[in-house]
């Protein structure tokens, strides 16, 4: 059984607060200010990277300090902070506020869900994926959109989510999974 990293999935949780504050704090009339405010938190992560580029240093104390979130591919590309980040920003930046929040806290909950159960149950595979994971990613996904919309725009966020993140592997799910989410809620929300 493949170790579960927990700190590392408490810390991808904090896609929450950052839909939540979206939600109540900036809301659609604010959203140029809200993606003002997590690109400065994205050149942060950014600088940090390129840091960690030129510095062995700096990958040593990104380890040391950073190792119980920080994986291997980290240390090599983008982090997944930056994808994270960007991945929220462009998800602020496309779509409704609804279709967004939506998008970000699949990502958030969705994407633990299927880390964790694919990681203890998953036997059944697809690629480098568990069905069982794909699952568990469908239907937390759903019950986060829940409170953000109809259901079926909800579903549909969960499904193109957990679809992005089982069968796109070219591209850090960080991105890719709020943004297919959020598409997924704004082209059902229009029917």
């Amino acid at each position: 059984m493949e170790r579960i990293r927990w700190a590392r999935r408490l810390y991808h949780l904090l896609g929450v607060p950052i839909a939540l504050v979206y939600w109540w704090g900036f809301g659609e009339e604010n959203r140029i200010a809200a993606v003002l405010v997590l690109l400065v938190f994205f050149l942060g992560s950014l600088a940090l990277d390129m840091m960690k580029w030129r510095s062995a240093s700096v990958r040593q104390w990104m380890t040391d300090r950073l190792g119980a979130i920080v994986v291997p591919r980290d240390m090599e590309n983008l982090n997944s902070t930056s994808w994270y980040l960007l991945g929220c920003i462009v998800t602020i930046g496309l779509f409704s506020a609804p279709a967004a929040v939506c998008g970000i806290l699949v990502l958030a909950v969705g994407d633990n869900a299927a880390s964790i159960v694919g990681r203890l149950w998953g036997r059944h595979r697809i690629g480098s994926k568990s069905i069982e994971g794909t699952a568990a990613f469908l239907i937390i996904g759903f019950l986060a959109g829940l409170p953000f919309g109809l259901p079926s725009a909800a579903f549909a966020a969960a499904l193109a989510g957990s679809l992005a993140e089982l069968f796109i592997e070219r591209i850090d799910d960080n991105l890719t999974v709020p943004f297919f989410a959020a598409l997924g809620y704004q082209m059902v929300s229009f029917l």
